[in-house]
């Protein structure tokens, strides 16, 4: 999604394309994009880009870079999937469990680039990814490109719009705008954007539990 339509959608979600553009509210690309990479780094660790790979295991370890989206930030599952070569005898066991099969037991360790195992053999690896971005421009950006985030992104959008209203209404508080056809106060935004906030980290930490136990 290029920062562009993020813009617009913030402006029409808020009300503001009332006012008009950036300038219009003080505030530009580069302050636009600065808020939205804030947004980006906390939704990530909540909504990480997760990829599901399977990846051949040998002399204990392999580099899980993707040529892609680069060195997983953290690795949240690995599944022994083919006939472990370094221990043929364990190829086929598996344990009886809630009336399912389970994967048999594998020790694991991520240390970036690369994931140690206590086997060799095919493994179904979760990678967890941070958005990687484009920038044209400098001084000022001109564009911004994050091609994994989409319209259904529908909670980071609400951040990015809870940011957009506090920085808003902070900015007003500073001082009255008196030709701009807007009646609503900065103290009346800030705290509009502050409930957005908490609003939309509280869902993503109630939705996230297996996050947390990461401990990243």
């Amino acid at each position: 999604m290029k920062l562009t339509d993020i813009i617009d959608l913030t402006f029409t979600n808020s009300g503001e394309f009332i006012v008009g553009s950036l300038t219009d509210v003080l505030l530009d690309m580069d302050k636009f994009w600065g808020m939205t990479k804030m947004v980006l780094k906390d939704y990530q660790k909540y909504q990480p880009i997760a990829k599901k790979k399977v990846t051949s295991v040998s002399s204990f370890s392999v580099d899980l870079t993707d040529v892609t989206y680069g060195v997983p930030k953290w690795v949240s599952s690995v599944i022994p999937v083919g006939v472990p070569s370094s221990n043929p005898v364990v190829a086929l066991q598996f344990m009886q469990a809630g009336g399912g099969l389970e994967p048999r037991p594998m020790l694991w360790e991520y240390r970036s680039p690369k994931l140690y195992t206590s086997e060799d053999g095919d493994m179904e690896v979760t990678s967890c990814f941070e958005y990687p971005f484009t920038i044209t421009g400098s001084n000022p950006i001109t564009e911004v490109d994050i091609p994994d985030i989409t319209e259904e992104d529908k909670r980071f959008l609400d951040l990015v719009l809870g940011r957009f209203l506090i920085a808003v209404g902070r900015s007003r508080r500073a001082f009255t705008l008196t030709e701009l056809p807007v009646q609503m106060d900065g103290s009346e935004l800030v705290q509009e954007g502050t409930d957005i906030l908490e609003r939309v980290n509280e869902d993503m930490r109630e939705n996230s539990k297996w996050y947390e136990a990461l401990g990243v």
